[in-house]
């Protein structure tokens, strides 16, 4: 290939170099029309290595490129185009950087072109269809990913975009899922744990106890709500132990007959364990005194008492 000296050839053609002539021509029109040098132009070319079948030696054997360079009347012509190709570029590189901005007092069909042009959905809704990667969005979420989608359809932002953010929503979400209900099977296992040590035999008895106080004293969608509420820590309330122990305490009170094991299938009043407890009292070696069930059994007696005597002082005053 010819060499090219750009520096030379610019200065060549602004009249620094190439006679009194060197206006020359106006680079290429991309008419297409054949080119021709003035005496002066051609002298500089022929100069430096070029001659009127330049663009011979630039394009070689390539017949598209040499098509293309009879677009340009003189070797400036490629410089020139160059120098306007890279400000166009420039010019696009910042546009796509930043939001991409719609023009003003388009009107509806207007705003409908300029839209598809961009390969941009015309309605919010439209971000929604045909997600990719199976992606699905849960009933609960949808009003919010429709929000999202409405202010990203604003900032003329591409589907892509947007899906890569619904997608990553989506797995926030799902992990959060799966990270409660990892924690709530935790605190399930150490709060019956606990219980079952404290209430030993009376676990189940007192378990069930709950549920009926719950089902007698609320509606069916409100019992729900309690199973499901959850502490400012996300704790499931009735993954408390404390909560458990207050919720007994208040189905006692509520229903002093619940009945209690005390071995085997035989059932046995209040006043019953109260006696029984009793006999444990009177053993400075029982259960009630030592071991891992004192504390336990210590307040189940006191808790009975208290009951028993409300229960006496409700009949009383009726």
């Amino acid at each position: 290939m010819i060499p090219f000296d750009r520096r030379r050839l610019l200065e060549a053609n602004n009249g620094d170099g190439g006679g009194d002539g060197g206006g020359g021509g106006d680079g290429g029109n991309g008419s297409g029309d054949e080119p021709t040098f003035t005496e002066d132009q051609l002298k500089f070319v022929q100069s430096h290595g070029f001659t009127e079948d330049w663009r011979t030696h630039l394009a070689g054997d390539d017949e598209k490129l040499q098509k293309r360079l009879e677009r340009f009347a003189e070797p400036k012509a490629i410089v020139n185009w160059g120098l306007s190709a890279e400000q166009k570029f420039k010019e696009l590189s910042e546009q796509k950087s930043g939001p991409l901005a719609r023009p003003a007092d388009l009107d509806e069909d207007a705003t409908k072109a300029w839209l598809k042009e961009n390969n941009l959905p015309e309605t919010a809704e439209a971000y929604l269809e045909n997600l990719p990667d199976g992606l699905v969005i849960g009933e609960d979420d949808k009003d919010i990913v429709l929000t999202f989608a409405k202010r990203m359809h604003d900032q003329n932002a591409h589907p892509s975009t947007v899906h890569a953010a619904i997608g990553w929503y989506n797995d926030y979400k799902q992990a959060e899922i799966d990270n409660l209900a990892e924690n709530d099977e935790k605190a399930s296992t150490a709060t019956e744990e606990a219980l079952r040590a404290e209430w030993g035999k009376d676990y189940k008895p007192n378990i069930n106890a709950v549920q009926a106080l719950l089902d007698a004293r609320f509606d069916k969608e409100d019992v729900e709500v309690i199973m499901n509420a959850r502490g400012a820590d996300g704790t499931a309330i009735l993954n408390r132990p404390s909560v458990m122990q207050a919720l007994v305490s208040l189905a006692r009170e509520v229903n002093p007959s619940i009945t209690l094991p005390v071995g085997g299938s035989d059932m046995k009043s209040m006043e019953d364990r109260i006696n029984e407890l009793k006999g444990l009292m009177g053993n400075k070696n029982s259960e009630y005194w030592k071991g891992a069930k004192a504390d336990g059994l210590q307040k189940e007696y006191r808790q009975l008492i208290e009951q028993r005597d409300k229960v006496k002082a409700r009949n009383k005053a009726a």
